[in-house]
């Protein structure tokens, strides 16, 4: 096996997630590879035509924007570190590029949304003997995290480890020059660097990372995912992707015909036009528009304009907006336009509460995959230590008005809710800081009520 060759399962996924991000990336990026995704609108049309024909059809960036709100969901509100003191110092240059734990999982977040194949690794320098514990961290000697595009992904292998599926081997490309190779030899986790010298692939680092003295007995490498199969699987993007790309090519046809159709032809019939010498006809140029008059020799002569007719445009503006529609069914709601007739509000809570349930089991998986990988950082600095950053899963856009305020302090007088029903039904409001749990907000009142001078004082 050559360390460059590539799984078959990843292999059958590579045009598949190019076409995710070029669609992602929008009007540019898909207009970059024009017949890709928009072919010739018949057979035998000039490259000129067709350059014409793209420059006028419009890109409607419908999977993104439902990827922007998907993330955008899940970033919403008040998202929280959970970690030791120790992990504190390395949380805001989690990454060799100095990035923080937001910003990573921001990153992972949006990549995994297109290819659902993301690589997770956490890795830690070797740290000379004679280095003092208390000044590892600032000559950055401490955990770093990488995070891989799932092209970047060349060979995984899976097997049994601790009675448990986990990578017995990877190798992952970080450049055109340069392959890292993870595997587990006798149980021991080793590290190679594959480089490119002279046209040939070398091996120039092998090492074996350990943590406080001993080697690792797992690759610290996971992939982020909606699923907990080893391979590539369909994320949720690629239906609406290929939704996205029909509608381009629906919008093409109707920006064919309003470009070849929208002018009007003029016609001029039954007139005979005079004879040069050679007894050649002789047609003029002539003005058409406003301001001009036409002389036409014949009496049967007469000049009108040909117009486009028929119900072919309404045909392709229908075919348009029910790609539209079939967007807003598989998951991108904010597509559509309001509708002339309010929907019904249990229509419209259903729908809502299908697409929130499709958004928080995808917040769910993510924030697993991700918060493992911290962990694995965190207890490479303390031993036990874990480390979180949550997502957000309370998509409600309702806030509490003064008239609901009343009643729920109603009910906590009459005794029918508990002061801690009552503070999670702020939370759920808006109305209370969703990260302060009951016990310290009562601890806050407790003393501010200590802080606040008497009435004798005043």
């Amino acid at each position: 096996m050559a360390i460059t060759d590539l799984h078959p399962n990843l292999a059958k996924f590579q045009p598949r997630w190019k076409k995710i991000r070029d669609v992602i990336d929008g009007s540019y990026a898909v207009k970059l590879c024009p017949e890709a995704y928009l072919p010739r609108a018949r057979p035998g049309q000039s490259d000129a035509e067709y350059d014409i024909y793209e420059a006028n059809t419009s890109f409607f960036p419908g999977a993104s924007r439902m990827a922007e709100c998907r993330k955008g969901l899940m970033f919403i509100g008040n998202n929280v570190l959970t970690c030791s003191d120790k992990f504190k110092l390395i949380a805001d240059a989690i990454t060799k590029d100095a990035m923080s734990v937001r910003e990573f999982y921001d990153e992972a977040v949006w990549d995994t949304l297109q290819t659902n194949y993301t690589g997770l690794f956490a890795d830690h320098p070797q740290t000379p003997d004679e280095t003092p514990a208390d000044e590892a961290i600032d000559l950055g000697y401490r955990p770093f995290l990488f995070m891989y595009p799932a092209e970047s992904i060349l060979m995984p292998k899976w097997g049994m480890v601790k009675n448990k599926r986990a990578l017995i081997y990877i190798t992952i490309k970080e450049s055109d020059t340069r392959i890292l190779e993870l595997e587990l030899v006798n149980g021991i986790y080793v590290q190679r660097v594959w480089e490119m010298l002279e046209g040939i692939w070398r091996k120039t680092v092998e090492r074996t990372p350990s943590k406080r003295g001993k080697p690792l007995t797992e690759i610290p490498f996971i992939i982020m995912s909606d699923t907990t199969k080893p391979y590539p699987q369909t994320g949720q993007l690629e239906d609406i992707v290929q939704l996205n790309l029909d509608h381009y090519k629906a919008q093409g046809k109707l920006a064919m015909l309003e470009m070849f159709g929208s002018g009007v032809i003029p016609v001029i019939s039954g007139a005979t036009p005079a004879t040069n010498e050679d007894g050649e006809a002789d047609v003029p140029s002539m003005f058409v528009g406003t301001g001009g008059f036409l002389v036409l020799p014949g009496e049967n002569a007469k000049a009108y304009f040909l117009e486009p007719e028929g119900n072919m445009a309404a045909s392709l503006r229908a075919t348009v907006d029910l790609r539209e529609q079939q967007m807003n069914k598989a998951g991108a709601r904010l597509l559509t336009a309001d509708k002339a007739a309010p929907e019904a509000p249990e229509v419209v809570l259903t729908e809502k509460a299908g697409e929130d349930a499709i958004t928080e089991n995808l917040t769910l998986a993510y924030n697993r995959r991700l918060d493992a990988i911290l962990t694995i950082a965190a207890d490479w600095l303390e031993e036990g230590a874990t480390a979180s950053f949550s997502l957000n899963t309370d998509y409600s856009s309702t806030t509490l008005t003064a008239q609901d305020l009343t009643a729920l302090a109603g009910l906590v007088a009459q005794g029918q809710m508990s002061q801690r029903q009552l503070y999670w039904n702020l939370q759920k409001g808006k109305r209370v800081d969703p990260a302060s749990t009951f016990e310290e907000e009562r601890a806050q009142i407790e003393q501010d009520n200590l802080d606040r001078p008497s009435t004798e004082a005043l």
